[in-house]
This record gives structure tokens, C-alpha cells and sequence, in this order.
């Protein structure tokens, strides 16, 4: 009987360890993120770095060419040539040739900047870019295309915010200014969440 009552101390330690142990291990189980989660969100690919692909700034640009058309492959799509051309004063588009052809993919007045990022989680890059749009009322809104699926994801509101993008520390920051008045509002990583493209943490409410 005495040898037993010197064992509970000993048992009870350790219970009460083996508890934390489990406890610590069920704690850190809730906090990582699902695989749900992770097909829910993507915000960029670790196998690709997001980098800037045009800017507006044309004339600093050596692959301008004196008709202002910007003619570049990418090695990750190796059968295509994509081309951002002006067909009127400040109205441009971005167009592909593969092996199905020229196919316009999108179109600005103008096309501020093109990014490239991998915002689908496909280890491919997707075209993404500031682009200005509208006739008579303008207005700058986001736009992800995914050539690998031929989609188009947008992030507008119009006449209410404009949106630009940037890239900061390899990741693409999307801005919201107020459409009236100019002056930003928030900032936040482009991302797209269950098929749609937001900036995280940019409240989009309409006042």
C-alpha cells in the first residue's frame, strides 16, 4: 500500500504532462490552415516570383518599337508571342499569337502596368495589371488574366473607387482611392479567394 501512494505522484505527473502534450498538438492542428483554406485563397506561388512585366513609362522601355507596339515571350508559354499595341492614342490592348492564332485578351485607355504573378496556383504566371477604362467618365480598375485557362478575374467598382496596382517586395499591392476625390483610401495583397478577385483586407462597401 505504501509503495502505491508514492506511485500516484509520480502517475499523476505524468497524466498531466501527456494532457499538455495533447493539448499543445490539438492547438496547433486548428490554427493551420486546411486544405480547403489553402484551394480557397491564393495571394501568389511560391514557385513564382511576381515581377513586372510593362509599365506605362513606354520611352524608358528598349523593346519599344517605333509603331509603340511591345512585342515579348515568355518561357512559360513558349508557343505564344503576346504584344501590347496601340490602335488609337491611348487606347491599347494586349493580344496573343499561338497556335490557335491572335486573340485580343484585354484592352485599356490605357494599360498602366502588367505584372506577372502566379495568382491561381498553377505555376504559371498570370497577366495582371492596372488598366483605365470608360468613355467619357474614366475609372482604373484591376484585371487578372489567366492565359494557362483563358479566365478573366476584375476587381472594379465604378464610379465609386478606382483600384492600382504596385509591386512591393515581390508582392502585388492593390490600392483603393476614392473615385471623387482621389485620395487613397487602403491598401492590400491582390489575392484571389473562391473564384474572386479581391485586395485582402480592403473593405469594398459602397457608401
Amino acid at each position: 500500500m505504501q509503495n502505491f501512494k508514492k506511485q500516484v505522484p509520480r502517475i499523476i505527473s505524468i497524466a498531466t504532462v501527456l494532457f499538455i502534450l495533447m493539448a499543445g498538438v490539438l492547438i496547433g492542428c486548428s490554427n493551420h490552415p486546411t486544405q480547403e483554406d489553402e484551394s480557397n485563397m491564393t495571394s501568389g506561388s511560391s514557385q513564382y516570383e511576381a515581377r513586372e512585366w510593362i509599365n506605362d513609362d513606354y520611352d524608358q522601355d528598349n523593346d519599344l518599337q517605333e509603331n509603340k507596339n511591345i512585342e515579348r515571350k515568355l518561357p512559360e508559354f513558349p508557343d505564344a508571342t503576346f504584344q501590347v499595341r496601340e490602335k488609337q492614342s491611348f487606347f491599347e490592348e494586349l493580344t496573343v499569337t499561338d497556335a490557335s492564332g491572335e486573340k485580343s485578351l484585354f484592352q485599356g485607355m490605357p494599360i498602366l502596368n502588367v505584372y506577372l504573378a502566379d495568382l491561381t496556383g498553377d505555376g504559371l504566371p498570370d497577366f495582371c495589371a492596372t488598366v483605365a477604362m470608360g468613355s467619357g467618365v474614366i475609372d482604373t480598375h484591376v484585371l487578372v488574366y489567366d492565359y494557362a485557362a483563358d479566365k478573366e478575374y476584375l476587381l472594379e467598382d465604378r464610379m465609386v473607387y478606382d483600384y492600382a496596382l504596385s509591386l512591393i517586395d515581390a508582392r502585388l499591392i492593390v490600392s483603393q482611392s476614392s473615385w471623387e476625390s482621389g485620395e487613397e483610401l487602403a491598401t492590400g495583397d491582390l489575392a484571389i479567394i473562391d473564384g474572386e478577385l479581391v485586395g485582402i483586407g480592403i473593405d469594398r462597401t459602397i457608401p
